[in-house]
């Protein structure tokens, strides 16, 4: 009698533990995210929350040449513009249970114009595989980069996101991570410092096509954050990918969705299934718009946009309603 009350009471207290998460114990296992909401002081129970399923057929579809701001100081498309002045960042090294984050020493380095506000770059996160998918199917990894603007009158800040995605190549490694991955520590201490490439020299893809929406950030506490998600991807390397996965896949007790057999879709056989994820899953657009600036004066020869690196077939095309 008492060992079955004792049973019922620790089933209880486990329930509870899962519905009512906090900042130090919420985990990415899917059965749980959706206790996200739950999260006190967070804001991963409003609507419209990211990341989305890149839907085929979109509320807008403009078309844009990319040009210059002025010679060798940034470049713009349609209502986005980025800075490239600063050829080479100086920034902090930060590995975690969850993800790596790289820091920017100087934030004002890197800065993005859109609706009228100046969005500097403050912090770079990796989700593997990505978290942005299209008609369910994933890349093998995700950056995304948090950009913040302070608005007029001392209002809140706004957050911007800019996303690339990465699949993998199974000769060479991504360049742009390179000096990263080899100054991440091992053990998780500390926070070495290095140089790295702007981002937007170096990381983001060839064609400059984006789609843009309304969200928020992919972890508690969910701040709502404008995205941009450029629709071509770059690679990154098999040893890279999996020395990424096994270092967050390392910490224990851990925090990730659990390793398993199922490849994700759209996911090569080369993605290693020892290893944890640290994805949420794509959330319900609703209402929302979801626009397209396609660029048009790219290489007609560069990589197929994301319905092709997630692995599906058909017309790639994106359609208006």
């Amino acid at each position: 009698m008492g060992r079955g009350l004792f049973s019922s009471a620790s089933w209880l207290w486990l329930a509870a533990g899962q519905e009512f998460p906090t900042m130090e114990t919420w985990s990415y296992e899917y059965p749980r995210q959706q206790y996200w909401k739950n999260i006190v002081d967070t804001h991963c129970a409003s609507t419209y929350q990211s990341p989305i399923d890149i839907p085929k057929t979109l509320n807008y579809v403009d078309h844009a040449n990319l040009t210059q701001l002025t010679e060798g100081v940034g470049e713009r498309l349609g209502p986005f513009a980025w800075s490239l002045a600063a050829q080479t960042l100086n920034v902090t090294l930060h590995p975690g249970p969850l993800t790596w984050e790289v820091k920017l020493v100087n934030p004002e380095s890197v800065v993005v114009q859109i609706g009228g506000l100046d969005y500097k770059l403050e912090s770079m996160t990796f989700k593997s595989p990505s978290e942005h998918t299209v008609q369910g199917g994933h890349n093998a990894m995700e950056i995304q980069m948090r950009h913040v603007a302070n608005t007029l009158f001392g209002g809140e800040r706004k957050v911007l996101m800019v996303s690339v995605s990465l699949r993998m190549a199974e000769n060479g490694g991504n360049a742009f991570l390179s000096p990263i991955w080899s100054a991440m520590p091992a053990d998780g201490k500390g926070a070495p410092s290095t140089y790295i490439a702007n981002p937007y020299l170096e990381l983001a893809p060839p064609d400059k096509s984006f789609i843009r929406y309304t969200g928020t950030t992919t972890a508690p506490p969910c701040e709502r954050a404008e995205w941009i998600v450029f629709m071509e991807p770059g690679y990154v390397g098999i040893p890279q990918l999996q020395q990424f996965r096994s270092s967050i896949s390392g910490y224990q007790p851990s925090r990730l969705a659990p390793a398993n057999g199922t490849l994700p879709l759209g996911i090569s056989k080369a993605w290693d299934t020892r290893w944890g994820r640290n994805n949420r899953l794509a959330q319900d657009l609703g209402l929302r718009e979801v626009q397209m600036v396609e660029m048009m004066n790219a290489d007609p020869n560069a990589v197929p946009k994301l319905t092709v690196i997630a692995g599906m077939a058909g017309n790639s095309s994106w359609e208006q309603p």
